[in-house]
């Protein structure tokens, strides 16, 4: 199966337009990826039903949150989490383009492996790709001690707060200089943080609670890799670079939305799922 994938026209894209360390540094990162990974549609969907509808599931089995490996690429449509979270399309403004893929480069600080840092590109329908320039940061201890308070304590505040709480968001300053660059502002700090600056910390921010949901998703046995996907090779750059296949990602659980059907409990320790007149894979902590 061939696809016309993000990750490596995000590759190709950095790679047009020299720029800061940082940059260099993700495209160093992004090529060295032994095995992306897409969400199909399903898997996209039940992750974000989680956070709507049993956030205070993940809450409860953050420190079950594992990386397949200490760097991924994970890519995703977008349509299906507006779906599952209830966000009408047509309401969107008329012209603008609209998101149609979102991928994210997940890796772990090798001097600090509770340190995880992720950064966030996707493509919108008028063929462009774009990336923020804020950082997504996770401190994994950060994660255990809020699921110990969670069973222990009764919290005053929502479970949507207290996972939202965890993102630590950072705009390095080679990525600063980039958007003072386009902004024609010589001192980063000049009139405080603007509204590109606000815009593209809420663009990494607007990732992090379905991220949490969609890694627990694949590492249960409530989903598996069985297919993978050749990326079609930009017509420019990237001659010279090796792309290797991606494994799309698939539930393991059939869904149906007219009858929730008896679903077996799965064979990794900590998981269950939930059934309900829309199906719900929850998590209970072990």
């Amino acid at each position: 199966m061939s696809e016309e994938l993000l990750g490596p026209r995000l590759l190709n894209a950095l790679r047009q337009i020299p720029g800061s360390p940082e940059r260099e540094h993700i495209i160093s990162l992004l090529t060295e990826i032994s095995q992306p990974f897409l969400l199909d549609e399903e898997v996209v969907r039940q992750a974000a039903w989680t956070v709507k509808e049993a956030s205070e599931t993940i809450e409860k089995t953050l420190p079950l949150l594992t990386l397949r490996q200490p760097v991924i690429w994970l890519e995703y449509p977008h349509l299906p989490r507006q779906l599952a979270f209830g966000v009408d399309e047509s309401a969107d403004e008329p012209g603008l383009p609209k998101v149609l893929r979102v991928g994210c480069l997940i890796a772990v600080d090798p001097e600090d492996p509770t340190h995880i840092s992720i950064f966030v590109a996707w493509e919108n329908s008028d063929g462009g790709i774009y990336h923020s320039y804020a950082m997504l940061h996770w401190r994994l201890d950060d994660f255990i001690k809020l699921a110990e308070m969670s069973r222990k304590e009764k919290l005053t505040t929502s479970t949507a707060e207290r996972l939202t709480e965890l993102a630590i968001l950072s705009i390095p300053p080679g990525f600063r200089d980039e958007i003072m660059v386009w902004e024609g502002r010589e001192h980063a700090n000049e009139d405080g943080d603007s509204e590109r600056v606000l815009k593209t910390k809420k663009d990494a921010l607007g990732e992090h609670l379905f991220l949490l949901s969609a890694l627990m998703l694949m590492a249960s046995d409530a989903t598996e890799a069985t297919e993978q996907v050749v990326a079609d090779v930009p017509e420019t750059g990237l001659v010279d670079t090796y792309i290797p296949d991606t494994m799309k990602m698939v539930c393991t659980v059939s869904i149906s939305r007219k009858k929730a059907p008896l679903f077996e409990r799965f064979r990794k320790p900590g998981f269950y799922p939930g059934l309900g007149l829309e199906p719900v894979l929850r998590w209970k902590a072990p």
